[in-house]
């Protein structure tokens, strides 16, 4: 068992933007190449579906976390958003996917900031139905890949630390009604 930290890069207005994810790779059997095809294809896919041309996927890296620290594998992706149109909103607000395990407290909980959202998207500070369902439909497919029981070779973690016992696999990605705010952009660290 091993736990990969990925890290998936992608620019919008110039502005770098990345979610570090973390997943256990149950046998070790999938290489960095691998799990990279895998986060393009059944991560980036989805989600980008619901993004504007002006955001653009950039890169993908792939390291095992431990003592000491694997070797990284980047790959570089040129992958823009599929929704039509020249401007997306502001890059600070984005959909907000968070992500809940079984275990209680902070250590049983994150969030994944996605930009490059259609200015359309939103109705009085709040998504509209229409794209609010969009993305909920985006999250299903990611639970459906990802959570703890899902078809995919990885499970999506929540956790920090070197060893598997300091992750904890995600038992639901959820989108609420309201944008998220991503305050800073710490390429690098993660979110």
């Amino acid at each position: 068992m091993s736990i990969e930290r990925v890290v998936v890069t992608g620019l919008v207005y110039g502005q770098t933007c990345q979610n570090v994810l973390h997943f256990l790779n149950p046998d070790g059997a999938q290489t960095p190449t691998q799990i990279a095809d895998e986060i393009v294809a059944n991560w980036i896919g989805p989600i980008r579906a619901q993004q504007m041309t002006t955001f653009t996927w950039t890169g993908v890296s792939v390291t095992r976390v431990g003592v000491p620290p694997g070797v990284t594998f980047n790959r570089a992706i040129s992958l823009a958003g599929l929704v039509g149109g020249s401007q997306a909103i502001h890059s600070v607000l984005c959909v907000l996917i968070r992500k809940q395990t079984a275990t209680s407290g902070r250590m049983g909980r994150g969030r994944c900031y996605i930009s490059g959202n259609r200015p359309d998207a939103m109705e009085n500070d709040v998504f509209n139905a229409g794209n609010l369902a969009a993305w909920i439909a985006v999250a299903a497919t990611l639970n459906g890949r990802f959570k703890v029981g899902g078809s995919g070779p990885l499970t999506l973690q929540v956790g920090h630390g070197t060893s598997t016992s300091d992750y904890h696999g995600v038992t639901d990605l959820s989108v609420p009604n309201r944008w998220g705010i991503q305050r800073r952009r710490n390429v690098g660290v993660g979110i």
